[in-house]
């Protein structure tokens, strides 16, 4: 909460970024930064329009979608809401895969193109 009272703007982000990381432990990936692959995902744009004001003390949940995959990145979309299903703000953002050694994009790996094309909303 910041000092109006609200939910400040940032954590609408960190909504969206954790409906991410869960959508990737659903699907069964965990982070190799320093293994065998060092490969991963990197945020690259984000955005987020606020509809309205959450008030404190409040209960939101995020819905979480995934675009068709590129070569080496995907879209997301996430969807903050109330229990009354009241939308407070709507979040998108592009992730690239990348070999984080290198430094550069990579191909997306199957597993992680197989649970895009299949994604339907999961948070």
């Amino acid at each position: 909460m910041d000092a109006l009272g609200h939910i400040n703007h940032t954590r609408y982000f960190e909504y969206t970024e954790q409906a991410h990381v869960y959508w990737l432990e659903k699907i069964g990936y965990s982070p190799d930064i320093r293994g065998k692959s060092g490969t991963g995902p990197v945020l690259i744009t984000a955005s987020c329009t606020f509809v309205k004001q959450a008030i404190y003390p409040i209960a939101l949940s995020s819905h979480f979608f995934v675009g068709k995959p590129g070569e080496s990145s995907y879209e997301t979309w996430c969807e903050i809401r109330d229990n009354n299903n009241t939308l407070y703000a709507s979040c998108n953002a592009k992730v690239v895969w990348v070999n984080y050694r290198a430094g550069k994009s990579v191909p997306l790996p199957g597993k992680i193109r197989t649970a895009i094309t299949a994604a339907e909303d999961c948070c």
